[in-house]
């Protein structure tokens, strides 16, 4: 058994309030370990010597490090609890040993056969299959596999959490394979059903029919969906081409050239679908509502984002709109449509104020409020911690100088501390530099075909960022100059302390292409050891909590701190929209944070070299 058994049946262990704290819980065990939950065994003596290596500082919120670390330990001790609660349950529950014995048999066999050619030449089960069979176990175990049916396999979807319901689906498709064909598995066939499961019911709406709409409404929403992709006609060349071809690509208004038009006419058309079926129950829009400007409308609008919250609250399977982005994504899409057909302050308000507020934002986007936030609150406690991050860089980097100058002399564990320190510096210097996304830093490649960080070529000369946009989350070219101040924190990583972390680790510093290399040839260092340098970083600095993510907020809060109302160069900075720079920048935390840097950096200026 590991934990993933654990996590599947954390439904059946506690109440629902419980169980989605406990399955939150279980979600961080992957981040921490860097392990899948199906490597962790369920056992309290291996997760509590698992839970001893784990370097937990700054991946816990709390105003001090005793409390962070008391957290660590309230997390840690939820995860033992459950796997006591697991066993428990195991050894009380009603199920018969005969079902038991029989799930048994098919996982073995299905470890036995799966991969293997059978008498026809083809394999017999695919690989994986004992785990697909495991996952029935585990969710239908107390029936005997002979007796399942299609009513069985839909109670138990509906107790299992919204992410794993793909996993559930895919078992039980193997499982109807393995019927069809039962003449194949002649070892097995007594204890499968005597016919397939069959297809399990869908959480998604049936497809809204276009056909049984108003013609005009149709044709309104396709002229709007065409004027929304391709935007205005290019103006004709009063030349006749004499002048020759425009070496630039044509834009309106600095729209990007969709790269593919008919997925995003699919995308509107759900949006507009999403609106009709959310706003009238029986799908059906009134008379009156014969043009997309009647359609698409605020009340409406609002109307359906209050439906659909509150369907995902009243659905046992389907995720709340706080724990999914689809409500925002659909938002967004309207938006757009809005904008390109000029319907109005009063739709682009109501969409603007639903995108950002508290009923809508996901998990996602309350999990970085939350972070602003503390970041705010560590600000005001200490506001000498401003100091301790802009001059972070440096500092790490002479702690790291210390230990490569004395490089022969120190021990293993000191050795690992000095390239942790520079790996953080370098880490650091690049943050401050320009703000950059945990991957594209984490995966920054400095050598090779494309290489995205461009090393001076002669002495004076700066190093250079360049970035594809294929590489960046949101489809921009980031393309920046590295200052100079930052240039030496990095060059003391790149050309002293990334020789002796490859030849440490036993690789060729020149084959790998990656600013942090990893252990293997040719692949950057694991997202774990990014992590614990990191923290170790931020520890030696006295900035407990301080994550890399969040350092893009604090080059963002620094650059509006000096610079109020710059609110577009930070959308080109961080590589965002305009208006969502504004929602984070402009009010709330992010204001009082920007506040908070001005007024210490002004305090600060005369001792505090920020160039």
């Amino acid at each position: 058994m590991t934990l993933n058994d654990i996590y599947l049946a954390l439904p059946n262990l506690y109440s629902e309030s419980s169980a989605q704290a406990y399955g939150a819980a279980f979600r961080r065990v992957e981040k921490l370990t860097g392990r899948t939950l199906k490597q962790v065994p369920a056992d309290d003596v291996a997760w509590t010597e698992i839970a001893r290596h784990i370097v937990w500082a700054g991946e816990f919120r709390a105003a001090t490090p005793k409390a962070a670390e008391r957290a660590f330990h309230t997390w840690s001790g939820k995860i033992s609890a459950a796997i006591r609660k697991a066993q428990e349950a195991t050894a009380e529950a009603p199920v018969a040993p005969d079902a038991r014995l029989a799930w048994d048999q098919l996982i073995d066999y299905a470890k036995r056969v799966q991969n293997r050619p059978g008498p026809d030449g083809k394999k017999l089960l695919p690989g994986m299959a004992d785990v697909s069979l495991a996952n029935l176990r585990a969710r239908v175990g107390e029936v005997f596999p002979a007796e399942l049916d299609n009513e069985a396999a839909a109670k138990a979807l509906s107790r299992i959490p919204a992410d794993k319901t793909a996993s559930f689906r895919r078992s039980f498709r193997l499982l109807d394979k393995m019927i069809t064909q039962r003449d194949r598995h002649e070892e097995i066939a007594a204890l499968l059903p005597t016919s397939p499961v069959g297809s399990l019911p869908g959480l998604r709406d049936a497809p809204l029919d276009w056909t049984a709409l108003p013609a005009s409404l149709v044709a309104s929403c396709e002229t709007a969906i065409e004027r929304a992709i391709n935007g205005e006609r290019p103006q004709r060349d009063r030349f006749g081409g004499k002048l020759g071809e425009d070496p630039l690509p044509r834009r309106s208004k600095n729209k990007r050239k969709i790269r593919n038009p008919e997925l995003r006419r699919k995308n509107h058309r759900q949006a507009l679908s999403w609106l009709i079926r959310h706003t009238w129950e029986d799908r059906t829009p009134p008379p009156g509502v014969a043009q997309l400007e009647d359609l698409l409308t605020s009340k409406n609008v609002k109307m359906a984002t209050a439906k659909y919250a509150e369907r995902t609250k009243q659905s046992k399977t389907l995720k709340t709109v706080k724990e999914t982005s689809s409500t925002n994504s659909w938002l967004a899409t309207l938006d757009t449509l809005a904008k390109r057909n000029d319907l109005g302050d009063d739709v682009l308000d109501a969409i603007a104020d639903l995108r950002f507020s508290d009923a809508v934002n996901s998990d996602y986007a309350n999990e970085m409020a939350a972070e602003r936030a503390a970041f705010l609150k560590l600000l005001d406690h200490n506001p000498e911690v401003v100091r301790a991050i802009l001059t972070g860089p440096r500092v790490l980097a002479r702690e790291a100088r210390r230990g490569l100058d004395g490089w022969d002399k120190l021990g293993v564990h000191a050795q690992t501390e000095a390239l942790h320190l520079a790996m953080a510096s370098a880490a650091m210097a690049l943050q401050l530099s320009r703000p950059l996304r945990t991957r594209n830093i984490h995966e920054l490649t400095i050598s090779g075909q494309g290489a995205e960080l461009c090393l001076p070529r002669r002495k004076g000369a700066l190093a250079m960022i360049d970035i594809a946009r294929t590489r960046v989350k949101n489809n921009r070219d980031i393309f920046h100059e590295v200052p100079a101040v930052q240039w030496k924190t990095l060059a003391l990583w790149i050309e002293e302390g990334r020789e002796k972390w490859c030849t440490r680790h036993g690789t060729d510093s020149e084959l790998n292409p990656y600013l942090f290399p990893g252990i293997k040839s040719g692949e950057a260092i694991s997202r774990g050891t990014f992590n614990k340098f990191w923290n170790r970083g931020m520890s030696r600095i006295g900035v407990i909590g301080l994550s890399p993510h969040l350092m893009r907020h604090v080059g963002a809060t620094l650059y509006i701190a000096q610079n109020p109302g710059a609110y577009g160069v930070v959308a080109d900075l961080l590589g965002d929209k305009l208006d969502t720079v504004q929602a984070f920048y402009a009010r709330g935390a992010g204001r009082e944070a920007s506040r908070l840097f001005a007024e210490v950096i002004q305090r600060l200026d005369p001792t505090l070299n920020l160039s």
